[in-house]
């Protein structure tokens, strides 16, 4: 996990999960963790003519500059790659991509738990599992 000590699993409380407690949660990491403060800090790189490198390290980065660009659509950040894997999203997506998590709701986890988001408020039970 990047900058986080421990590795997390979480599961879910199935009598409380409804999609709207997931919608919120999302909707709530997307709000406070800013894409582009992200970008920055995954990456290690500023960025260059409003331009960043993609998360996705498994392509090269080529060209002159950097390949992803950021917008705001509807009020949530998003970025999308210029770059050969063409791919974008929100800060969950780059997560995922810049983290190598297994999945997505893995990236949501750990984003929740960087922002110290309480998991019962979201109907999210908590559990450490030995690495």
């Amino acid at each position: 996990c990047l900058a986080l000590p421990e590795c997390f699993y979480w599961s879910m409380k199935s009598s409380d999960l409804n999609s709207y407690s997931w919608d919120r949660l999302t909707a709530d990491i997307q709000a406070r963790i800013p894409l582009r403060d992200y970008l920055t800090a995954a990456t290690g790189l500023r960025p260059r003519n409003r331009m960043w490198p993609c998360p996705d390290r498994s392509h090269p980065q080529t060209g002159g500059s950097p390949p992803v660009s950021v917008r705001t659509v509807n009020g949530v950040e998003l970025w999308r790659c210029h770059g050969q894997c063409q791919r974008g999203g929100d800060v969950i997506q780059a997560a995922f991509l810049a983290e190598g998590h297994r999945d997505r709701n893995s990236a949501v986890y750990s984003l929740a738990d960087r922002l110290h988001l309480d998991p019962d408020t979201y109907g999210f039970t908590f559990e450490r599992w030995p690495l």
